[in-house]
């Protein structure tokens, strides 16, 4: 083949490439609807909230419709603004063209975590409709243990001291022993007796729902109080004991990371995990950090209290009193 035959075919390529349409961008490809989602940091603490933007924006008379809550095993999302009421699990519809959400997040993954997309709903003006998506964010889960080497350092221990016996402790020892073998006399005496009446019946244990109920009420004047530190305080240990008296865990021994994992693994967890991660967030941040707390955000989480209750009682009743209260 000759230089001018190369020099024609190249050009002949390069012209067919030129004729073809370029290849689609992402906002092309996304649709008609754009969603875009901006955390507040890169790099949140363990279990502590921080905030996600999301924007929303498409075509005049558009409809969107988004979850309230959602997220994934990392992170955890639940609508603050626009602030509609409503249930954790209906959605908000909401108008366009453009709109502006935020979400409360918290990550529960170490080192690294993703803020999962965020689905956005919506209908357009001539009846068609669609699903768009945020891009996933990736995070980087900050470490609560000092940043410093030198303080992750266990201290060194002093050695042992020794101490010396004073006759003192040698009496009162003895006196231990005299006062032990009077017992196991007594006892023994007391065993041999024939019991002279039957022991009286055991009063019947009051119901966790019932006893949870009741705390509450007696939660209810603190609050209205100024200072709302006992509130929370006591809101956050009647929640978790009516758990431990109905799931069968130390629901009272566990973090609000661990009771958050606990309800996500049980069966009956999934309708309790947004209302109980919310209180207990919540009363983390009254007890621990010193925030303030509003009388009406103290309200709400009284009644998400009350709910938390009924929704587990609903989820465990019989077949039977369950289609009788249908």
């Amino acid at each position: 083949m000759t230089r001018r035959a190369l020099a024609l075919a190249g050009v002949a390529l390069a012209a067919t490439a030129l004729a073809q349409p370029p290849a689609p961008t992402p906002e092309a490809a996304a649709g008609p609807v754009r969603v875009v989602a901006t955390p507040s940091t890169a790099e949140p603490a363990l279990a502590a909230p921080f905030a996600v933007t999301v924007q929303v924006e498409g075509p005049a008379g558009v409809r969107f419709t988004v979850a309230r809550a959602g997220g994934s095993g990392d992170v955890e999302l639940l609508l603050e603004e626009p602030a509609a009421p409503g249930p954790a699990d209906a959605p908000l519809v909401f108008e366009g063209p453009k709109a502006t959400l935020r979400y409360r997040a918290q990550a529960f993954a170490v080192d690294e975590a993703v803020v999962p997309p965020i689905p956005v709903r919506y209908r357009l003006a001539d009846g068609s409709e669609g699903e768009a998506a945020s891009v996933p964010v990736p995070l980087r889960v900050a470490s609560v243990l000092p940043k410093d080497p030198q303080q992750r350092q266990l201290a060194d221990l002093k050695g042992p001291v020794e101490l010396e016996i004073a006759p003192a402790f040698w009496r009162a020892l003895a006196l231990a022993a005299l006062l032990l073998l009077a017992l196991g006399a007594w006892l023994w005496r007391r065993a041999r007796r024939p019991r002279a009446e039957a022991a009286a019946p055991a009063a019947p244990a009051v119901a966790p729902d019932v006893e949870a109920l009741q705390a509450l009420e007696r939660l209810a004047p603190l609050a209205e109080a100024a200072e709302r530190h006992p509130f929370y305080v006591g809101l956050a240990a009647v929640v978790k004991r009516y758990l431990e008296r109905r799931l069968g865990a130390p629901v009272l021994e566990m973090t609000s990371a661990e009771t958050v994992a606990l309800l996500r693994a049980h069966p009956h967890g999934e309708a309790l995990l947004s209302p109980v991660r919310e209180l207990v967030s919540a009363a983390d941040q009254v007890k621990f950090a010193r925030a303030g707390a509003p009388r009406e955000e103290a309200q709400r989480h009284l009644a998400a209290a009350r709910g938390v209750v009924a929704a587990l009682e609903a989820r465990l009743a019989p077949p039977a009193a369950k289609e009788d209260a249908a």
